[in-house]
């Protein structure tokens, strides 16, 4: 289907053979019709269909519809070899997103997107972590000083420092359907009191246990060891000192659902 937009469209009548004869009305205005010629001048000749254009369509613009010829799914041009989409740099000409402008997500919220089939935004919004219960997000999360329990950085986390070394992580604001799983980690190893030298030797740390109250959910952290005594005069190892030392910092996360 071979439409133009914004031009002028000219009949101009042909020449009926001299041996024609009027055979029925039928007949004469077909006659008439084929030897009409048709041309377009100014605006666009395009074509509007589902699928592809023939070769011989290949010197218009395509109108691409969708399946069912209502909606309007881009604007297509013939480069000779394949058919290329033509970019819309105006905005005003642009389908509407669903979506309102703006950032989304930061350091507390996840970005949930909808999209459709055509691969359009529709729809964007923020989630928090606490409010999704798939497995596998990290609901809650500490990074805090050993020596004294103070936070650096924490997210729907309190933490109690028990002992040397010992400390209960308990989590706010955020559901558990059942104890949670918990990751601590440690830097490791420090050999003497005045070398930087770091050793990875593990566990550095170890949860010892995790509970759930209401739907809070805690983890109790022991340090193993984290500091050298020297070495062992006997067999040349190094000796290690007694666990819950409470040097440098300590990092945990929350998951489960």
């Amino acid at each position: 289907m071979a439409i133009t937009t914004g031009g002028t469209v000219t009949l101009t009548a042909g020449d009926l053979a001299s041996t024609f004869c009027h055979t029925s009305w039928q007949d004469t205005l077909e006659s008439f019709v084929g030897a009409t010629s048709v041309s377009f001048n100014g605006g666009a000749l395009f074509t509007a269909s589902s699928s592809t254009p023939s070769s011989s369509d290949e010197n218009k613009l395509w109108c691409k519809m969708d399946a069912n010829n209502t909606d309007v799914l881009g604007w297509y041009y013939h480069d000779g070899s394949t058919w290329q989409a033509v970019p819309i740099p105006v905005a005003s000409a642009l389908p509407v997103s669903g979506a309102s402008a703006g950032t989304y997500g930061d350091a507390d919220n996840h970005t949930s997107v909808t999209v459709d089939i055509y691969g359009r935004v529709t729809a964007i919004s923020e989630v928090t972590p606490t409010s999704v219960a798939d497995n596998g997000l990290a609901k809650a999360w500490a990074k805090f000083t050993g020596s004294n329990g103070t936070p650096i950085n924490s997210y729907n986390c309190s933490i109690d420092r028990t002992g040397d070394g010992q400390y209960t992580v308990t989590t706010s604001g955020v559901t558990f359907t059942s104890s949670p799983i918990v990751i601590a980690s440690h830097s490791g190893f420090e050999q003497g009191s005045t070398s930087s030298t770091s050793f990875t030797v593990s566990p550095a740390i170890r949860v010892t246990e995790t509970a759930m109250s209401g739907g809070n959910g805690s983890a109790d952290l022991v340090i193993q060891r984290a500091a050298s005594s020297g070495e062992d005069a006997t067999d040349g190892d190094e000796n290690w000192t007694a666990a819950y030392d409470d040097s440098d910092t300590i990092s945990v996360v929350f998951f489960g659902n």
